[in-house]
């Protein structure tokens, strides 16, 4: 079976307090949230954290780094991504969720693809090391499409980067707007990616680089999604996340976001 987790990813958009958002999150009806670090000054301050989510009966399914610098020609920025990555981990080793997130970040410039693929490759596969001597065997790789000029974009580089990088807990975070905009089409990806998909995002959009949309408006067939989800043995998270409040054409209000997607994604699973 399916669980459904809301990112606080746009909740952050518009400035949500951290709490609330988590609250808003529980009340709506989701079982598990996908976060970060708690914002600064209370970036250490674990513990609350962890009673209000234990309160609200909502469950960590994934903790989400967020510096992605993996491969610059500044060494105090790949520090910083290292060191972000690190406390990811701990926080996720804390809540004991089981997985983290992270994206390879953009080809610096300056630098040719095949240098950062390396680079970040060889930097990842430290972290996941990291990861899994704290209990962390999931260490989930989103793409994120052009125009933004990522390491890994696409379902092909990504089997090319774990490769490169040599290490057996990355997997693939399958965003599916995200793969469509980098011209995968989303189902046949979760098929060529099978056992290797451990995250799935439900974010709409459109083939246009950039172009998120409110659910059920972009061209992502959901019903084929997740109908190839759950053939190719995949039943964990599915988590609603929002990124049309950035394209300035859509509606900026996070619950409405994440309310619409939970309603319309439980609709869908009856159906198939």
């Amino acid at each position: 079976m399916f669980k459904l987790a809301c990112s606080i990813l746009h909740y952050d958009i518009i400035g949500y307090v951290y709490e609330d958002a988590i609250k808003n999150i529980a009340k709506l009806g989701y079982e598990g949230i996908e976060m970060h670090l708690p914002p600064p000054p209370h970036r250490e301050e674990k513990a609350p954290v962890k009673r209000l989510l234990k309160r609200l009966g909502l469950v960590p399914a994934t903790v989400n780094c967020q510096r992605w610098d993996w491969a610059h020609d500044n060494p105090e920025r790949v520090k910083g991504t290292i060191e972000s990555f690190q406390n990811t981990v701990l926080l996720a080793e804390y809540l004991e969720a089981k997985r983290v997130l992270t994206e390879t970040g953009s080809i610096p410039k300056g630098m040719k693809a095949v240098q950062a693929s390396k680079m970040a490759a060889e930097n990842i596969a430290t972290a996941c090391d990291f990861a899994s001597e704290h209990g962390i065997e999931t260490v989930l790789l989103e793409s994120v499409p052009p125009p933004f000029n990522y390491i890994v974009d696409n379902s092909k580089k990504f089997l090319s980067f774990r490769k490169l990088a040599g290490v057996s807990n990355l997997y693939a975070n399958v965003d599916a707007s995200n793969y469509l905009m980098a011209g995968d089409d989303p189902s046949k990806a979760l098929e060529a990616l099978g056992s290797l998909v451990r995250g799935i995002h439900i974010k709409d959009g459109t083939s246009k680089g950039g172009n998120w949309t409110p659910i059920g408006e972009g061209e992502v067939d959901w019903r084929t999604f997740l109908a190839t989800a759950k053939k190719i043995g995949y039943h964990d998270w599915l988590v609603s996340e929002y990124e049309g409040a950035l394209t300035g054409k859509y509606y900026v209000d996070p619950e409405k976001a994440s309310q619409d997607t939970i309603k319309y994604v439980k609709k869908i699973l009856k159906e198939i």
